[in-house]
């Protein structure tokens, strides 16, 4: 991946030298960078190009599915930089643009409970049961979550409708 990088890179700079600060194509090498930075697990290091590809994405690429990818490449990169209230906010907006994202929720449940906020992880997760009910990552996690609160009558009901034993 590193001569990816490199080849991204130098194509990047002859964009900068020759196209708009906000041309799409320049959006698509700065998306493919973040996406080899992340690959050769540099996060930090694709912050950066995935935030100027989400700001030419969201001016001049209106389409759904463009900023939902550019957000969650975003997301993940600033996850992995242990920067969870910033992975929190980039999963919030990505819900704002698709409500029905059931991954993106079980995500920001995740990152809600890592921040100790137990009615918010639980919210996230009752939804994305809501939306897909044999998310089974998302039920043993309401499960636990359950249990861990005391409730484990309501823990064990949970358990009971997806057939475990």
């Amino acid at each position: 991946y590193s001569g990816v990088e490199a080849a991204l890179q130098e194509r990047l700079e002859i964009q900068r030298a020759t196209l708009p600060a906000d041309d799409p194509e320049r959006a698509a090498t700065l998306c493919r960078l973040g996406i080899t930075l992340l690959t050769l697990d540099r996060p930090a290091d694709a912050e950066p190009h995935l935030r100027e590809c989400l700001s030419i994405r969201e001016k001049k690429i209106p389409e759904h599915w463009t900023r939902f990818n550019g957000m969650s490449l975003l997301g993940d990169a600033v996850e992995r930089q242990g920067r969870l209230q910033d992975a929190e906010e980039a999963c919030r907006r990505i819900v704002a643009l698709d409500p029905g994202s059931f991954q993106t929720r079980y995500n920001l449940a995740y990152l809600l409970l890592s921040r100790g906020d137990r009615a918010g992880g639980e919210r996230e997760l009752r939804e994305v049961l809501r939306l897909k009910p044999d998310h089974d990552k998302a039920r043993e996690a309401l499960i636990l979550l359950l249990k861990d609160l005391g409730r484990r009558e309501e823990a064990e009901a949970l358990r009971g409708k997806a057939g475990h034993p």
